[in-house]
């Protein structure tokens, strides 16, 4: 059974070492010689391109597109060695193995098949969808500076072997109340910061539900000792939604929400930055993927999380979120794939090449 996964089994060992840096020589000496143009581009933030039946400029490719990254492993939780492929009872566990190594590896597997199919396609990944997504943003650049305009892209995220076609834009925020501290035995005399984020926190948990989105206040930082007025909290929370509208008046309430807290707290001064910015993905009224889905007996769904696609949309052509394993399994001690699944996918994946080669080419 393992013979069937040597490229995932050198993918997940390929972590344990110096991570993505490792991954990316091991596939240079992998695919070099084996696709039309290979390319790696970046210092401490890289990408990687690989052109199969192309060279990689002034093309209209289809792109299959990924990331090598993974979160980092609890190996005290996990009941296998996460830096190992272990097969036990028709599934492969090991760090990544779904989010999103199998995906790579299926690409490799089926590299011979993939040019068969006679049609420009562009493998391209990232380095850091798990922490900073710089290189997406590189990425799309290298694009435009290659002039290489994807007719469609298939994103391969864990769908269990489903189409998705939206996933949520998630957009990160830092606030920071700064307040004035003093003794607690005259609080009159300070400004509570501690207070002042309290109240926004329960603001955003009430206000959220009248909105097409979910917000989370998942980290708060603040305070010293418990007699004194604490004079700095920190807030760290994200917005996820896939209408843009709602996340712009929702913000506008938080902002208002803020300046009544400013007046409330005289001399509070609150500092607002977002973070983290991902475009929402959205091909819920394409004809054309979902008559591939059809022709092919795929099942349609929204992705949970969110991702890099809309990244690619927002740039050039239609996309779908295509990928093997099941998503709740990701980002937690013990993930695995689906051996079943896995061949089931490898195949399914040229079959989807070629249907959109015959409706976009």
């Amino acid at each position: 059974m393992l013979s069937c996964m040597e490229n995932l089994e050198k993918l997940i060992k390929k972590t344990s070492f110096i991570g993505c840096d490792d991954i990316l020589l091991f596939l240079k000496d992998e695919l070099e010689s084996k696709v039309q143009e290979l390319k790696i581009f970046g210092d401490k933030t890289k990408i990687f391109l690989a052109g199969i039946n192309t060279k990689l400029c002034n093309i209209e490719p289809i792109v299959l597109a990924g990331h090598i990254d993974t979160v980092a492993a609890n190996v005290a939780l996990y009941q296998t060695n996460p830096y190992q492929l272990t097969i036990v009872d028709g599934k492969g566990y090991g760090l990544g193995t779904i989010d999103m190594k199998s995906f790579t590896a299926i690409i490799m597997d089926n590299l011979a098949l993939i040019k068969k199919c006679n049609v420009p396609v562009v493998l391209a990944l990232t380095t850091d969808e798990e922490t900073e997504l710089k290189s997406i943003k590189m990425m799309i650049d290298k694009f435009k500076e290659l002039k290489i305009k994807p007719k469609f892209t298939i994103l391969g995220e864990p769908t269990k072997s489903e189409f998705n076609l939206s996933a949520n834009a998630c957009f990160e925020y830092k606030v920071k109340f700064i307040g004035k501290s003093c003794h607690s035995g005259k609080m009159s005399d300070g400004i509570n910061a501690i207070c002042a984020c309290a109240k926004l926190i329960s603001m955003i948990e009430t206000r959220q539900k009248a909105y097409q989105l979910t917000s989370n206040c998942g980290k708060i930082v603040g305070g010293e000792v418990v007699n004194k007025v604490p004079d700095y909290a920190e807030l760290l929370f994200d917005i996820r939604s896939t209408c843009q509208e709602d996340v712009t008046n929702f913000l506008e309430e938080i902002n208002y929400y803020i300046l009544k807290l400013k007046q409330e707290y005289s001399g509070l001064v609150v500092e607002f930055e977002e973070t983290l910015s991902i475009p929402a993905f959205n091909m819920t009224n394409n004809q054309k993927i979902k008559a591939i889905a059809n022709r092919l007996g795929i099942k349609i769904g929204h992705f949970q999380g969110s991702c890099e696609a809309g990244y690619y949309t927002a740039y050039s052509g239609d996309a779908v979120i295509f990928g093997v394993g099941d998503l709740s399994l990701s980002h937690k001690p013990n993930e695995y794939v689906e051996i079943k699944e896995y061949n089931v996918y490898s195949n399914q994946l040229i079959d989807v090449i070629e249907k959109i080669k015959k409706l976009y080419f």
